[in-house]
């Protein structure tokens, strides 16, 4: 291998060798998004007692909060599973008042307009309830969603579609770094091939691991041709 084979083929597992850092599929992502809205939900209900919340651009407007411009890109890197068309407000739907489950301690307060990929494989959603004074958060496989509205006797609560944010001031526009770029780049080919979003993590995740042991076979192969020899 010539020393420019080798410097470009070391540039390109460095990519993936800055893969390894923290890797947010979307369960997780997911999971903090929700434990950040249950947040707001806990500080519009003390600022607004009694108001009940329908959709998430009241909640936002409600805490006079910015468009979430940071989640908007983020869940929009997991393409036709970012939960929302146009607006990141569309992602979220919430209950009627009153509805409750046998599943559930209290209310059910709000869930995702359409499931997303768990981690083995199948579709889940999140839904949020009320009990004991708080918010508590629960995941549920899409055929127990689906029975959740047969037995409440309700139909499916639908999105408001809403239109498209206004474009981010430049100070709030969220910048992922280069390996998110990258990252989220290979994960588009996949699924584009026919590969679900866990799958496609799966794949993800073995490459690397793979480009940093390469990285250092190929770093050993080529210290052992260069290095000086001891003469007999």
């Amino acid at each position: 291998m010539s020393r420019r084979a080798f410097q470009s083929f070391v540039c390109f597992l460095s990519i993936g060798l800055a893969g390894c850092e923290h890797r947010d599929q979307q369960f997780e992502l997911e999971a903090r998004t929700v434990f950040g809205l249950m947040n707001m939900l806990r500080w519009y209900e003390s600022d607004n007692p009694g108001v009940q919340v329908t959709n998430l651009s009241q909640l936002f407007w409600g805490l006079n909060r910015d468009y979430p411009y940071a989640w908007d890109k983020q869940f929009r890197m997991f393409g036709k599973d970012a939960g929302f068309r146009n607006s990141f407000f569309e992602r979220y739907v919430f209950f009627p008042a009153g509805i409750t489950n046998s599943h559930f301690d209290g209310q059910l307060v709000f869930m995702n307009a359409q499931p997303y990929p768990e981690a083995r494989g199948g579709m889940e959603r999140t839904v949020v309830f009320k009990a004991a004074g708080g918010y508590y958060r629960r995941t549920l496989g899409e055929e127990r969603v689906q029975q959740l509205f047969k037995d409440a006797g309700i139909d499916e609560p639908r999105p408001l579609e809403m239109p498209p944010p206004p474009p981010a001031p430049l100070d709030t526009k969220y910048s992922p770094s280069f390996v998110a770029r990258v990252r989220g780049f290979v994960l588009g080919i996949l699924q584009a091939n026919g590969l679900s979003a866990p799958t496609a993590w799966a794949v993800w995740r073995g490459l690397a691991v793979l480009f940093p042991l390469l990285f250092l076979v190929i770093l050993i192969w080529n210290w052992q041709r260069i290095r000086p020899r001891r003469l007999p």
